[in-house]
């Protein structure tokens, strides 16, 4: 029997050196995601979501809404939101750039008959032109 305590004892040991691990690497992730939040969000909105204020509220929309709240905040004051409505405008002038480009081309493709047309026009006139310089020269 004493065996047996003596062992439970050394089982109790190593699960409460394990449990002070645990805490401690849970606290080092709590100090990490602090850092990013304020990263993030900006030293004066570092707003903190209860955990156990949400794990206690037992309807899930409840439960949502207080998630949605918490977010909703960071996300509004967050001072990344400019930088990503200056990525959104950068990403719609590019759109509307490749659209005009996609025009202009299709404007070119379009003609392209009328210039190939045109080019052997030209191509005829500059043969005839050619064909009456000897007749000119001569006059002169």
């Amino acid at each position: 029997m004493q065996k047996q305590i003596t062992g439970l004892l050394g089982q109790m040991s190593e699960l409460s050196d394990g449990i002070a691990q645990l805490n401690t690497a849970a606290s080092q992730s709590t100090a990490i995601a602090k850092q990013l939040n304020v990263g993030v969000n900006g030293q004066g909105n570092t707003p903190v979501i209860d955990g156990i204020a949400i794990s206690k509220e037992k309807d899930p929309a409840k439960q949502q809404a207080l998630i949605q709240g918490k977010v909703t905040t960071i996300a509004k004051n967050s001072v990344m939101t400019p930088q990503i409505n200056q990525l959104a405008t950068g990403i719609k002038n590019y759109t509307a750039g490749v659209s005009s480009a996609k025009s202009g081309a299709d404007k070119i493709t379009a003609n392209n008959s009328k210039l190939v047309s045109g080019s052997s026009q030209l191509a005829a006139g500059t043969k005839q032109l050619n064909g009456q310089v000897p007749q000119l020269t001569s006059g002169v």
